[in-house]
C-alpha cells in the first residue's frame, strides 16, 4: 500500500488520514465486482431456465393441440363402428373395438390435461362465463360416464337443491372439473359401490360434491394429491395410471372462478371432493357481466344491450294459471329464438328466470343494436299472445357514459319496461 497516493491520485496527508477507509475500499471493489459477475451469471442461468421451461410448455401445448383432432377422429370412427353404422360386429371384434375406444378416450384425456396445464402455466387461460344450468351440466357428465359405471357395476346418484342461486361460470371448464372428479371416483371405487354427485346452496356459495365408497385417502396424502404429476396408490385403481394432473388442473380452474376445491376422506370410509362456485345476486351478475363484456370490446368502445321484459302483471298471471314446467318452457323458447335471430349465437345472454332477459352486443353502436332488436321483436311476435312484452336497447357510451352508469341505467330501464 506504499503507492496508495499515486493509485488514488490524492495527497499524502489525505491518504494518511483516510488510510483505513481507502484500504477497505481497494479490498472491497474486487469482491463487489466478483459478486456482480456471479449475480449476472446466476441471472443468465435463471433466464435460460425460464426460456427452456417456456419452450417445453410451448412444445407440449403445440403437440397436445395437434393430437386432439386425430384422436377425436379415431374416437368417432370407433364409436360409429360400435354403433353398427357399418354392419353387425362379431363378439370378438366388438370387444377389441371397445378396448380401443376406451384407450383412445384415456389418451384424449391425457392430452387434454397436458394442454390445460401448459395453458395455465403460461397464464393464457381465460374464462368464458355463461349463465349455466348446473344440474343439466352434471347430467351431461354423468351420461358421458354412464357406460363405464355400468361396466364396473357402480351406481351413479345425483341430487340438487331445487332453489339454486344464479350460477355464472365457464361451462367447459366446470365440465373438465366434474369429469376429472367423477372419473377418479369411478376409478377408485370397487364393483358394487356408489358414486354420488350433489349440489347444495351454501351461505354465500354453491357447493358441488363428488363422493365415492372407495377405500379413502390417507391423511398424509390428502395435500399431495393436488400437486402436479402427483399420484397416490389406492387399492381399487385397477392399475390405471394417468398424468397426475387432473386434480391440480381442477383446483386451478375452480380457483379461477373464485371458488375452492377440497377433499374429505378417511381410510375405509370413501372420499368426498367438494368445490364451490360464487352465488350471484341479480345485481352482482349484471355488474360483472357488464364490466367483463366491456373489457372484451376490441374493435371499439361500444357495448350495447338489448333488454327483453315480459309485463310484470301479465307474467305473474301467467305463472298463476300455468304449471311451472309450462312457463319455464316459454322462457326457454324465448331465449332460443332470441339467440337465433341475434347477431351471433355466442353473444352473452343472461336469463333471470322471471321474464327478464338481457343480450350483450360487443363493439356495437346503438344503431346496430336497434336493427337486431327489430329482428327480435318480429321473431318473438307469436309469444306476445301468451304474455305482453317490451324490448329496448341501451348503449355505452351513447346512453350511459361509463360501465358503472350502464349498470344503474339498465336496472332502471328493466323496471320501467316491466311496469309499462
Amino acid at each position: 500500500m506504499s503507492h496508495l497516493p499515486e493509485l488514488v491520485g490524492a495527497s499524502d496527508e489525505f491518504v494518511t488520514q483516510n488510510r483505513t477507509y481507502l484500504t477497505a475500499l481497494f479490498l472491497l471493489i474486487p469482491l463487489f465486482c466478483l459478486h456482480v459477475l456471479q449475480s449476472t451469471a446466476h441471472s443468465r442461468k435463471i433466464r435460460a431456465q425460464l426460456i427452456e421451461n417456456q419452450t417445453k410448455d410451448d412444445f407440449v401445448a403445440i403437440v397436445s393441440h395437434e393430437l386432439r383432432t386425430p384422436l377425436a377422429t379415431i374416437s368417432n370412427v370407433l364409436s360409429n363402428a360400435l354403433a353398427g353404422v357399418w354392419g353387425e360386429l362379431s363378439v370378438e371384434a366388438r370387444d377389441e373395438l371397445r378396448t380401443g375406444h376406451t384407450n383412445v378416450k384415456r389418451l384424449s384425456n391425457v392430452v387434454a390435461n397436458l394442454l390445460d396445464m401448459s395453458t395455465i402455466r403460461a397464464g393464457r387461460i381465460s374464462l368464458e362465463k355463461l349463465q349455466v344450468d348446473l344440474p343439466g351440466l352434471i347430467h351431461s357428465v354423468t351420461q358421458s360416464v354412464k357406460a363405464n359405471a355400468e361396466e364396473k357395476g357402480i351406481t351413479l346418484l345425483t341430487s340438487h337443491d331445487p332453489y339454486l342461486g344464479l350460477v355464472f361460470c365457464d361451462p367447459e371448464k366446470i365440465v373438465r372439473v366434474l369429469t376429472n372428479l367423477v372419473g377418479n371416483a369411478l376409478k377408485f371405487t370397487e364393483r358394487g359401490g356408489t358414486v354420488s354427485i350433489a349440489i347444495q346452496n351454501g351461505l354465500d356459495d354453491i357447493q358441488v360434491s363428488v363422493s365415492d365408497t372407495g377405500d379413502g385417502i390417507a391423511p398424509e396424502h390428502q395435500d399431495r394429491i393436488f400437486g402436479r404429476f402427483e399420484q397416490v396408490d389406492r387399492t381399487h385403481g385397477g392399475g390405471e395410471k394417468g398424468t397426475g394432473l387432473g386434480l391440480a388442473i381442477s383446483r386451478e380452474l375452480v380457483e379461477l372462478h373464485g371458488g375452492t376445491l377440497v377433499v374429505q376422506s378417511e381410510l375405509g370410509e370413501g372420499s368426498t371432493f367438494r368445490f364451490t362456485l360464487p352465488v350471484y345476486t341479480r345485481e352482482a351478475l349484471l355488474e360483472e357481466v357488464v364490466h367483463t363484456e366491456f373489457e372484451l370490446c376490441h374493435q371499439s368502445d361500444y357495448l350495447s344491450l338489448i333488454v327483453f321484459v315480459f309485463n310484470k302483471t301479465g307474467f305473474k298471471a301467467l305463472q298463476e294459471s300455468c304449471k311451472v314446467e309450462e312457463w319455464k318452457q316459454l322462457l326457454a323458447e324465448v331465449e332460443r329464438v332470441t339467440r337465433q335471430v341475434g347477431r351471433s349465437m355466442h353473444d352473452t345472454l343472461i336469463q333471470y328466470g322471471d321474464g327478464r332477459m338481457i343480450t350483450f352486443l360487443r363493439d356495437t353502436p346503438k344503431s346496430g343494436a336497434t336493427a337486431v332488436r327489430d329482428r327480435m321483436v318480429s321473431a318473438l311476435e307469436a309469444y306476445e299472445e301468451q304474455c305482453p312484452f317490451q324490448v329496448a336497447t341501451i348503449c355505452c357510451p351513447e346512453d350511459s357514459a361509463t360501465p358503472d352508469d350502464l349498470v344503474g341505467d339498465v336496472d332502471n330501464l328493466v323496471e320501467e319496461l316491466a311496469n309499462g
